[in-house]
């Protein structure tokens, strides 16, 4: 064979050697790098404890697109006006009414008398005024629905919250060992707080998937709500567990289902501080937000395990802050039922007799309102 012919066909043959190295290379990439199609079937409903079921969420309505900038908490009144709380937006609390006009602009940025740091969540609202726990400042401060500052007053170190008919609960970070609830009372136009009851974690009937929760008050930080008896209900950030306790402080229930993931042995990172919150990246984050009915207590969970999730680049893309997947749980007992997929990422949810509300920031910013769906309506 000729020089000449050698060559034409090392020309003609290299075009198919370039495309077999370039698939090849994609092959091996998918071999020893499979995080990412590891996380997309992590988000999937494939828990070997949940109990799947198909739900359709009707959409009504859509509030809020322009006035929301980066919103994290969600109320709904008695009324159907929605209260939204919002890190970025001129006003800290924005209100609309049910057809979704803006009609209330409440508390001003700042660290005075009646302002609002980031760091904040609405407790709930009661006969026109609304309660918000003010964690930067270790206070819960009032308003009425014009944006009137009523009154402000200093709090326990907390890290999370309730409001039901005037009872407030709340967190302790302070004691190890307390869930405390405060009664707000009002007199001669001042309010004041008095303890209603004290819940040590040694209550507990398996007081061992609290024990990590002594070494680490922060722990227990997590989403409250409470029902129209005022018992209250729990749902830890770093934890699967869900607690019942009723509103004379005695335990209900509790219920890690279906997820089984305990508190982790995790007090601090730094020998600066005496303790901190567990990296997202080596714990998983759980519950997203509660939610509650007559019948059902709602769970939204993040919908993948950030501590299974290896590859840093994958991880960093996720939203964190946002659950896909619902658990529902029988109120009374705190049976777990099923799960289902969500119709929209939630930040935050709200059920009430009729409605399904949903704040989030993914594919648009905004309160998705539902039609509530006929499975939610009997047990």
């Amino acid at each position: 064979m000729s020089k000449t012919e050698k060559k034409n066909i090392y020309t003609t043959m290299w075009p198919f050697f370039i495309v077999f190295i370039t698939i090849m290379f994609f092959l091996l990439l998918l071999i020893i790098n499979p995080h990412e199609k590891e996380s997309n079937a992590s988000e999937k409903l494939q828990n070997s404890n949940q109990i799947v079921r198909s739900i359709k969420f009707k959409k009504l309505q859509t509030i809020g697109e322009k006035y929301l900038v980066n919103p994290f908490d969600l109320y709904v009144d008695s009324k159907n006006n929605i209260f939204v709380a919002d890190q970025s937006s001129e006003f800290p609390i924005l209100g609309f009414s049910s057809n979704g006009t803006l009609k209330y602009r409440i508390g001003k940025r700042g660290r005075g008398p009646g302002e609002i740091e980031k760091l904040f969540y609405i407790l709930g609202a009661h006969k026109k005024e609304i309660y918000i726990l003010n964690l930067t400042q270790l206070k819960i401060q009032i308003f009425h629905y014009t944006g009137t500052l009523v009154s402000e007053f200093h709090i326990p170190f907390s890290l999370g919250g309730t409001l039901k008919r005037g009872s407030i609960t709340i967190i302790t970070g302070g004691n190890k060992n307390l869930i405390s609830s405060l009664k707000l009372i009002k007199s001669n136009l001042k309010y004041e707080m008095i303890k209603q009851w004290d819940f040590p974690l040694d209550n507990l009937l398996d007081i061992k998937s609290f024990e990590n929760c002594q070494k680490n008050p922060l722990l227990k930080q997590g989403k409250i709500v409470s029902d129209e008896n005022n018992n209250v209900f729990l749902g830890f950030s770093f934890s699967s567990i869900i607690l019942g306790i009723s509103h004379e402080g005695d335990y209900i229930f509790s219920n890690a289902l279906p997820y089984k993931v305990s508190f982790p042995n995790f007090s601090k990172y730094s020998e600066k501080y005496e303790y901190t919150s567990p990296p997202a990246n080596l714990f998983p984050r759980i519950t997203i937000d509660l939610a509650i009915d007559s019948l059902y207590l709602y769970r939204v969970y993040l919908g993948f395990r950030t501590d299974q999730i290896k590859n840093p680049m994958v991880l960093m893309k996720k939203d964190l802050s946002q659950g896909t997947v619902l658990d529902v749980y029988n109120k009374q007992t705190g049976d777990y039922l099923f799960s289902t997929m969500l119709p929209a990422p939630a930040k935050a949810l709200w059920v009430n007799t009729d409605r399904v509300y949903i704040l989030t920031t993914f594919p648009k910013i905004g309160v998705h309102i539902y039609k509530k769906p006929q499975e939610f309506y009997s047990l």
